[in-house]
């Protein structure tokens, strides 16, 4: 199969918008929910989310699922851009010191680890997230989805019936519709997808109804989440 036809704008500072106004009306910042699981493997910075808390979480995705609004006042956060910059500090933590906060990440860390909750791995959805992208093609009648890794190289078509089952789903870093209507996207550091539509798509489906988040504004780019 041919590599995605769409791409991650290629540096932070280009807007969504003006990277993918030639084939889409609008972009929406799709957060994936944390996990609240109790009982299970513990996680520490660094680390993976353990494979019980993703099996738990993939057979209870919406009673786990915590928002990053919760996490913001869990970590009395102004608002969830701190959420987000807090998270760049885990996993491969590949941010700039002059950007970064350290003592948000470690709150977060402490204050989710108080409350049995687990952050989402970098580059990858959650389960709640899956199903809720199951329920948003369903509405806009797409059975299948052209799936891809971060950078193109491993391609395939999966049915949307895949999302609602994490033990068998490839969890694409990106996935595009069959006539081109909708196109994700997550960066392989970043913990947030952009779904990007045409006005007919968006017209019949809103991702707004279906994850937390925030349509981009002409210059929205990835230094939203750093404030």
């Amino acid at each position: 199969m041919n590599r995605p036809p769409y791409s991650y704008p290629e540096t932070d500072e280009v807007p969504y918008l003006e990277w993918f106004g030639r084939d889409f009306v609008s972009v929406f910042v799709a957060l994936p929910p944390f996990l609240r699981v109790i009982g299970h493997s513990r996680w520490k910075n660094g680390n993976w989310i353990p494979d019980d808390v993703l099996a738990h979480a993939s057979r209870h995705p919406e009673e786990c699922a915590v928002t990053w609004s919760e996490v913001a006042r869990n970590c009395e956060f102004p608002d969830i851009r701190y959420v987000n910059r807090a998270l760049r500090l885990t996993g491969s933590r590949n941010l700039a010191p002059e950007l970064s906060a350290p003592g948000d990440t470690a709150r977060l860390m402490s204050d989710c680890a108080a409350r049995d909750i687990y952050p989402p791995d970098e580059g990858h959805s959650t389960p709640p997230m899956d199903l809720a992208t199951f329920h948003f093609l369903t509405a806009l009648d797409q059975p299948n989805v052209n799936i891809a890794d971060h950078f193109g190289s491993d391609t395939g078509h999966m049915p949307i019936s895949a999302f609602q089952d994490r033990a068998d789903l490839y969890n694409p870093a990106q996935w595009w519709t069959d006539d081109h209507s909708i196109f994700a996207t997550i960066y392989i550091d970043y913990h947030y997808t952009l779904v990007c539509q045409t006005a007919q798509s968006l017209e019949r489906a809103s991702p707004a109804q279906y994850f937390e988040g925030f349509f981009a504004s002409e210059t929205t780019n990835d230094f939203w989440g750093l404030p």
